[in-house]
This record gives structure tokens, sequence and C-alpha cells, in this order.
């Protein structure tokens, strides 16, 4: 029995006891779950070993310097230098013995948790922020029993300095920043299925969207990518399930029996092709998504559990990879002898300056040495987007040239001005009419919509003293600029609701139509069977094959990833897009990232990556994998890093060899090979 009046209570603190202002002493995912437990969330109880233990056992061994001394020898372009200064200092902490107070205070309060197994993770004090998304990066040990519990909290805190966590640290320009290293402590779900959820699409960002991946058995297995999940599309308002794709599960990770520890099972072919959560499930899943998203107050990557009929929430932190969404502050207040200016050639850079998160009209003095407020856009060739393909916006522009004319429209405008095609579309209602009737014969989705920023013409218009601060400024501003302009999926998404509008199809059932078929009802009137479109919902998938999308359904889609499988035209082959783009480059097949050599521009083609394949990933032009769904690790890594990844192919590492030349389409989700190695 531990004797209470001797337990450092410095050392830990309960999750109800901790917020999100907390990130300092428990880290993120710490601070993280104390804010949901606090707001009535199901999460799992537990404590969190702070800040405070860590820098104390640093001090009493003695090791900063040591540490310091290491890292100092990293050279951010030579890997191996990071495996030896992790080898060094990771063996340093773990052969250390944690100070007995701390010791005290830990095991104290495990006793209080009454439970025989917890998970045990890593929390850096710059984790699960926006900014830095430590996720993948610091260790986790499930099914910790107390016996272990000391020794996996010190292999939390090396964690800290493995290769992964080192460069990530160098990435971040976080060397000179003092990070620290919780440890969260969380009773154990024994998981009958878990898996991920992001309360916003990744992928499409469409943030009426949200998707769930579930798994049977622990979540590692998902966020690993060692298992295709089930996925699940719903839509927010109206509330429903607008998309399930079911994957055979042939193995889990489970606890060992009787003891700690995982271990790998085989699940049968019976339950591994079973939905995983049922439809209700799913809802009840993302009512508490919402939650936890409503309650922050922006978009959320989340872990789940699912046991004995109640779903726990054991992680949350906010989603780093999406692209950030303008918007224009203040703009009232800077309306002052204004200037009316209608040459596109001065206003684009202006508005390209604006579209950085923080930079707007506010202090844009300061970085052009003269008032801002003397100039306004007239929007006349075009509504911020003029370089959108896009003709009817500029119907838009002109609309706006004659209103903005009255200063009372302006600051009505200015007042809650988003520049997103939802409120595009509530001023302009004709849009989407005029955008069906003079649709010009093109592929729809993927072909509108293409532009491109001079970035030159930005530069013309600065003085020659332009301050490199301000230059570092318009640097960050020209990667935002592609978020200002409007969403044309969203107007895409209106079109397709007139559609469904004029002709009594339901919505969903309009977005099963081919181009082919949009066209042919845009000049004729004449809709496809609705039957054909009921089937492509159900069980749907999209064919390319000779330059043809062909839509397949039931038994048709089966076939195809057997054939996928089995047979390889030694041309093409297919997944599923993690992160959009179109690169190409030398293949090199990884299995053991332990040992691999890559370099630079290479597409790296492998199994599926983990936490330690990172520094190796940032060196690659693209990425390809056998397995994993859209929140696997290399989808969520390759968002992040901006780089094409093609995910789910089941056969690359199979059928492409070291060398072969591909381009990787992942705005299609085509692997091509251009040339193969003899």
């Amino acid at each position: 029995m531990v004797d209470k009046q001797k337990v450092d209570t410095g050392f830990v603190m309960d999750f109800a006891q901790l917020s999100k202002k907390d990130v300092e002493i428990a880290g993120g995912k710490g601070a993280s779950l104390g804010e949901m437990t606090q707001a009535g969330i199901s999460v799992p109880p537990g404590y969190v070993v702070l800040t405070a233990a860590f820098e104390q056992f640093l001090d009493e061994t003695d090791l900063r310097q040591v540490i310091r001394a290491e890292l100092a020898k990293v050279d951010q372009n030579a890997v191996h230098t990071a495996d030896h200064a992790s080898e060094q200092i990771q063996n340093l902490i773990k052969k250390e013995e944690v100070p007995e107070n701390i010791k005290i205070a830990i095991l104290a309060s495990f006793k209080e948790l009454n439970t025989t197994y917890v998970a045990v993770r890593s929390s850096a004090t710059s984790e699960d922020c926006a900014d830095n998304a430590w996720a993948g990066q610091l260790d986790s040990f499930l099914n910790t029993t107390e016996d272990t519990l000391l020794e996996n909290v010190k292999n939390c805190w090396a964690s800290l300095f493995t290769p992964r966590a080192i460069f990530y640290r160098i990435e971040k320009g976080l060397q000179e920043s003092h990070v620290s290293v919780a440890v969260v402590v969380q009773k154990m779900v024994e998981s009958e299925s878990s898996g991920i959820a992001f309360s916003v699409h990744p992928v499409t960002e469409d943030y009426n969207q949200l998707i769930i991946e579930a798994g049977f058995g622990l979540g590692e297995a998902i966020v690993s990518g060692s298992i295709t999940p089930d996925s699940y599309v719903i839509e927010k308002e109206p509330r429903k399930i607008i998309d399930i794709n079911i994957a055979e599960q042939k193995k889990g990770i489970y606890r060992k029996l009787n003891q700690g520890g995982n271990e790998w099972r085989d699940i049968s072919a019976v339950e591994g092709s079973k939905q995983v959560l049922t439809d209700e499930q799913i809802l009840e899943l993302s009512e508490l998504i919402l939650k936890i998203e409503n309650h922050y107050s922006f978009p959320c990557d989340i872990e789940w559990a699912f046991e004995k009929g109640v779903f726990y929430i054991v992680q949350s932190r906010p989603i780093t990879t999406l692209q950030q969404h303008a918007e224009v502050e203040n703009l009232v207040d800077q309306l002052k002898n204004i200037e009316w200016v209608s040459d596109w050639s001065v206003a684009s850079p202006v508005i390209d300056i604006c579209t950085a998160p923080g930079t707007y009209y506010n202090g844009l003095h300061e970085l052009f040495g003269v008032s801002i407020s003397n100039v306004l856009i007239t929007y006349r060739d075009g509504v911020a987007s003029a370089k959108l393909s896009l003709p009817e916006y500029n119907y838009l522009g002109k609309v706006l040239a004659e209103k903005v004319q009255n200063i009372d429209f302006v600051r009505k405008w200015a007042d809650n001005f988003k520049v997103s095609a939802d409120k595009v579309m509530s001023r302009i209602q004709v849009t989407p009419e005029k955008l069906l009737e003079e649709m010009p014969p093109m592929n729809i989705y993927w072909k509108y919509g293409a532009y491109n920023v001079a970035t030159k013409t930005v530069f013309n218009f600065l003085p020659d003293d332009f301050s490199e601060e301000s230059k570092k400024l318009l640097e960050e501003a020209r990667k935002y600029s592609e978020t200002f302009y409007v969403d044309n999926s969203r107007v895409l998404s209106e079109m397709f609701k007139i559609i469904a509008s004029k002709s009594g199809y339901a919505t969903e059932l309009v977005f099963m139509m081919t181009r082919d078929e949009i066209e042919h009802f845009r000049d004729n009137q004449i809709l496809p069977d609705k039957n054909v479109l009921i089937n492509r919902r159900k069980r749907s998938g999209m064919y390319l094959h000779d330059g043809k999308m062909q839509f397949l359904s039931g038994e048709e889609v089966d076939e195809v990833e057997m054939n996928l499988i089995h047979e390889f035209n030694g041309r093409e082959l297919y997944g599923q897009t993690a992160y959009r783009g179109i690169v190409s480059g030398r293949c090199r097949i990884v299995q053991d990232f332990s040992n691999a050599d890559i370099q630079e521009g290479e597409v790296l083609v492998t199994g599926m990556t983990n936490p330690n394949s990172v520094p190796l990933m940032k060196k690659v032009s693209a990425i390809v994998t056998d397995g994993g769904g859209v929140l696997s690790h290399a989808a969520i890594v390759s968002r992040e890093l901006k780089k094409p990844c093609i995910i789910g192919t089941k056969i690359a590492t199979h059928v492409l060899q070291d060398g072969d030349l591909v381009e990787v389409d992942a705005d299609n989700g085509v692997v091509r090979v251009l040339d193969r190695v003899t």
C-alpha cells in the first residue's frame, strides 16, 4: 500500500484536473484528454505524468548537457547522424532509474485507476497543435501492466529523441526551443473495434463531410497502415451516411491472453468480411465526433475505440493538413479615402498578399510603407478568382463592379465577407443555372478551375527597399493564395443540386452520373436509368481504362479488384488518392526502412510507411503503397508534406522494381509505368 502522505502531487495530475490550457505541463495529448473529460466526452479515465517529472529526471541524472551535445552533432542532410544521436540518447535515458519520489507518484495514481492494463502514450509540449503535429513521431505502449509501467514511462521519455522526432524538431525549427514530454497513462479499452475519424474529409476538404475508418481489434493496425479498414463518409447537414466501403480484414491486433502486450490474430473470412460498424453505430459515432469538433471549434483528427456498446475517445488533435480558408478582417475600418482600381495587374498583388492568414488588411501599411486603405479592388474583371477558367464568374464580377460603387453595399458585404462558394452562391443564385446551361463539353470535376497566380507581377509591385521580413511574409502569402479563391467543387455541387431538382432524382444519385450522362442531360434533357445509378451507389467504383473512366458496381467491382491483384498490364496500376498531384520519378522499393537508401526525388513504393520512415518520406517526390486507408500513416504524412500519394494499390511492391520510371497521377489514383529497367 502506497503512503499517500509520501506522494508528491507535483508530478501527476488526473485528466479531470487538466484542460487545453495545460499543454506546457501535460503536453498536447494530455491537455486534450483533460479538456474532453471536463467537457463530458466519453474518455477512458487516466492521468498524466507531467513534464516536471521528466525535467527532474534529466536534472538528477545529469543527462541534459549530454543530450544537447549529441543533438548538436546531427546533420539534417545525413540520416545516419540522427540515428547515432538517437541511439546514444535513448540508451542513456533507458538505463537510468526513475527518481523515487516520481516512481511513488506514478504507481499511486495507477492504483487509483483500479485496472490491470493501461495505454502509455508520449505527449510532447508542442504536440497536437496546428503548427506542430507530433502525431506519430513519439511512441505509445498499449496493454501495459504495473510491472512494465515505469519502463514504458522511460520509453516514452526516450521517444522524444527517436530519429524521426529529432528530424521533426529540425523540420519545424524547434532546435533552439525547449521541447519537453509528458506521459499519458490511460485505462485500456479492450476494443472490439476501433479506428480513426476526421471531422473534415481530408482529401476532398469538404467541411460538410466527416470520414470514419474502422477495423476489428486495436486501432494501431489502422494507424500503421497494416490493414485496409472500412471507411464511412457522413454528411453533417443533413446528417446521413453517403458512402460505405467495406474492406475484408484478415488479421487484427489484440491483447495477449492473460498477459500484457499485443499480438496479431487471424480473423475468419466470415467475420472479416462484415461491416465493422452498423449504420446506427456510424451515426452515433458521428454525433460524438461533431460534439468534439464543435467544442474545439476546429476540424479534429480523432482516435476512437468501441467496447461493450460504448464509444470511447482516446485521442483528439487538430487536423494539420487542410488548406487554410482565407477570411478578410476589419475591411470596413480600412474603407477611407478610397481610390478605385480597375486594373487587375495592380489589384492582383494586393489580393495575393491579403490571402495570408493574419495579414489581410490589418497591418498591411507596415508591409508596404503606405496605407493599404487607399486601394480597393472593384473586381471589374472577375471576383477574387479572375484567373479561374469558369467564365461564369465574369458575371459575378460585373455585378460586384456595379454594386461596389455604393459604399453601403461594401460595408454590408464586409461585415461577414468570406471567400467561399457557399456565400457567393447565396448572393448570385443564377450562376449555377448558367453554369449548367453553358457548360462546355469537358471533363467536369477535375478540369474546371485551374489557375496560376503570377508571382512576378507581385514582386514588380513592391518598392525597391522591400525588407527581407516582408519578402518572407509575401512567400507565406503565396502559399495560401490558392485557398483565397472560390472552391469550384462547391459551385459544381450547386450545379448537381439543380440537376437533381429538375430531374426529380436525389442529389446522391446525380453524383453517380458520368460526364457523358450529364452532358446528355444538358443537351437533350434525357437521364440515365434510375436503377443504374442506385446500383452504382450501392457498390461502385471508377475504372480507368484506355483513357476512359467507367463506373462499375456489384460483382463487377469485385472482379476488377481480383484482376488487379493477379493481372498487371505492365503499364498502369490503380489505388486511392491520399494527396493530389502529378509527378514523375524513378521507383525505390522499400520493405525495411531501417537500412533504406533513398535518393532525392525518387518515388517511394512500399507496403506501408511507418513513423520511422518520415525522414525518408521528406526526400521523395511521391509515395505509393500497397495498403492503407485515407487516414493511414502514409496518407496523413503525405498531406502534411504535400507530396502526391496513392494508397491501396495492393500490388505496387510486387510489380514495380527499383529504377522503373513512373508517373504518379494522384489526381486520378493512377501509377503509369513510363520506362522499365532491364
